[in-house]
């Protein structure tokens, strides 16, 4: 038996009914690039007993070309909001309703999954939202002190509009995949989002002292920072958005993993009853 592989004899569900298997189970928990020629032949074995296509792109999420490469900031890229606009391919969204808002401005491809999240929150809890949606695998990174007001009608009719916000991203640290970071300049909003998120097998982090200082959320001119109340910056990793080799299959009834979908409900939940 290999030796980096646990063997348990668990119950596989089948078409035909429950059936003994043995299942090697790898004990490591940060995902690793699989030698080469293993994943084609794990996939091409799915495809040939019929598995559902959900679970045939759960296994494609094992190849490294697909994995998330961080984006930074840098000098060839857009250096202000009107800039990054002015890209006919990066889409600006707005919707305004209830006080409550959600932000998601690195959407798309940039830090994938976050303008998703965000949408389906806010129209589930009748909450406001702003969102940047970025091509496929865009390149560059606009930091978030960068998105004035001054330079986008949308953003400052959303930041007019709203008491408090909660502005997601999408983030990667060795030794943090299960970690939710939840920064911002309001606290008791942190907390109440660590207080109303329901997501087994992770943790939601509000010490600022164990959240990286790039990672909190609190200059001044960062968005979720400048609506009446202050708001929270939720860092979510790539697990918890689904688009991980960890993360579970999404369902199909809405096409998100398990832990997104408990998220999302999280999130309605949290602006449903913050006051």
């Amino acid at each position: 038996m290999p030796v980096r592989y646990r063997r348990d004899r668990l119950t596989v569900h089948t078409r035909d009914g429950p059936s003994p298997a043995w299942v090697y189970i790898d004990h490591r928990t940060e995902p690793g690039p699989p030698r080469p020629g293993y994943l084609e032949r794990i996939i091409d074995g799915a495809l040939h007993h019929g598995l559902p296509h959900r679970w045939i792109e759960f296994l494609r999420r094992w190849d490294p070309a697909s994995w998330p490469v961080p984006s930074r900031a840098n000098d060839q890229g857009p250096q202000t909001l009107s800039e990054l606009l002015a890209d006919p391919a990066v889409v600006e969204v707005s919707r305004l309703r209830s006080r409550f808002g959600f932000l998601a401005i690195h959407g798309g491809g940039l830090e994938k999954m976050t303008d998703v999240i965000a949408e389906r929150a806010a129209e589930a809890a009748g909450a406001s939202l702003y969102l940047v949606r970025h091509p496929v695998d865009y390149p560059h990174h606009l930091p978030s002190a960068r998105y004035l007001a001054a330079e986008s009608n949308r953003l400052a009719a959303f930041l007019d509009h709203v008491d408090v916000a909660v502005s997601l991203h999408g983030y990667g640290r060795i030794g943090r995949s299960t970690q939710l970071l939840a920064g911002g300049r309001n606290r008791a909003l942190a907390a109440h989002l660590a207080a109303s998120i329901d997501l087994p097998g992770h943790q939601i982090v509000t010490d600022l002292d164990a959240i990286p200082a790039e990672l909190r959320g609190l200059h001044p001119e960062n968005p979720v920072n400048r609506v009446r109340q202050c708001g929270a910056q939720l860092e979510l990793p790539a697990r918890v958005r689904g688009i991980s080799p960890r993360s579970q299959p999404p369902a199909v009834d809405d096409g998100l993993s398990p832990a997104t979908s408990a998220l999302v409900s999280g999130l309605i939940a949290a602006a449903n009853s913050w006051r």
